[in-house]
């Protein structure tokens, strides 16, 4: 190295910050675009490893997540088995925690097949791992805890997380059930008909991934997902962290057995509407059995009056034509 440029090298070296220096962040900002202190080369290899396995839901209406195209509104390029990542760091709880990096996987669809149905779909399944440091080795970080979204925010929340160990993916992606229609994820598929009653996850096999692709962060989005901020759907809103302080406190609480119910409204009143769901559907299906009925109905009464209508039509066709050679033949005699 040149006299010049290692004192120039020095210079910049001895101008960090000592925290700068203890994490060791690159000085090129290309390796950090979307500017959260995590390299994105890091950020790519975790969002691998820990990719779940998901599994997709017989009779799932739209065929698999999509593929959307570069730009500021959410536009289905393919819908070929694409995931969409999120990672970002979070702060210990204690010193001696280590580095903590929170890892978000998105499973977007072109729409939601329930009722009721509505266009675009964004659902999503968290990881909490940990490491000694953000320099340490990939086999080194160990999941802590998961999260899987189902109907966040909404009366049949069903949301819930685990301790990786109680869902066996520590070193790996946690098996993750998506209902078929809803899109609602399950760690555990017995969840599936609890809440309201409207998930189905029958018959799953397993979903063939074709990419993951790093969304960035907020305001810094990466790969052309500025669609992210879109105001179609709920994507935006679901890129903070589902770990705060109360749920980790209440899943170390627990310890390693338990899956938490993070957001869920009692059972009974879950029940309620279940119950309701339930009678609404039948009262549906009564009612198009009803309908039904009545045009088959009316599509017999219909053919009977045609077949009335042809038969005295004949009828009289051939009244009027006998009266017509009577009177003719009257004629001819007068």
């Amino acid at each position: 190295m040149k006299p010049a440029t290692l004192a120039l090298w020095l210079c910049v070296a001895i101008a960090l910050p000592a925290s700068a220096q203890t994490l060791a962040p690159s000085p090129d900002p290309r390796l950090d675009l979307d500017r959260d202190g995590i390299a994105d080369s890091l950020e790519q290899v975790l969002l691998e490893r820990f990719l779940p396995q998901f599994r997709i839901s017989a009779g799932e209406c739209d065929v698999a997540p999509a593929l959307f195209r570069p730009g500021r509104e959410p536009i289905v390029e393919h819908r070929d088995g694409t995931i969409y990542g999120q990672v970002f760091p979070r702060t210990p709880h204690s010193t001696d925690a280590g580095s903590l990096i929170e890892l978000h996987f998105y499973h977007l669809w072109q729409k939601d097949c329930g009722k009721p149905s509505h266009p675009l779909d964004a659902e999503h399944v968290s990881v909490l791992v940990r490491a000694g440091s953000t320099e340490a080795g990939l086999n080194d970080w160990k999941a802590l805890y998961w999260f899987a979204s189902a109907h966040q925010g909404t009366l049949c929340d069903k949301s819930h997380a685990a301790s990786a160990s109680k869902v066996q993916a520590i070193d790996s992606g946690a098996v993750v059930t998506i209902s078929a229609g809803k899109h609602a994820s399950y760690l555990e598929p017995v969840l599936c008909d609890q809440g309201c009653g409207a998930d189905r996850c029958d018959d799953s096999s397993p979903l063939q991934v074709a990419r993951v692709i790093n969304l960035g962060e907020p305001g810094h989005p990466l790969n052309g997902s500025e669609w992210t901020d879109s105001q179609r759907w709920l994507l935006r809103q679901k890129m903070n962290s589902e770990f705060p302080d109360e749920v980790l406190a209440a899943l170390q609480a627990q310890g390693s057995d338990g899956v938490l119910l993070t957001r869920s409204l009692p059972r009974g009143t879950q029940q309620t509407i279940k119950t309701a769901g339930t009678t609404a559907n039948a009262l549906t299906a009564a009612s198009d059995a009803t309908c039904h009925a009545l045009d088959k109905s009316d599509q017999h009464t219909a053919n009977a009056l045609d077949a009335s209508a042809h038969v005295v039509g004949n009828a009289l066709q051939k009244a009027a034509s006998s009266t017509g050679r009577f009177l003719r033949s009257g004629k001819s005699r007068d």
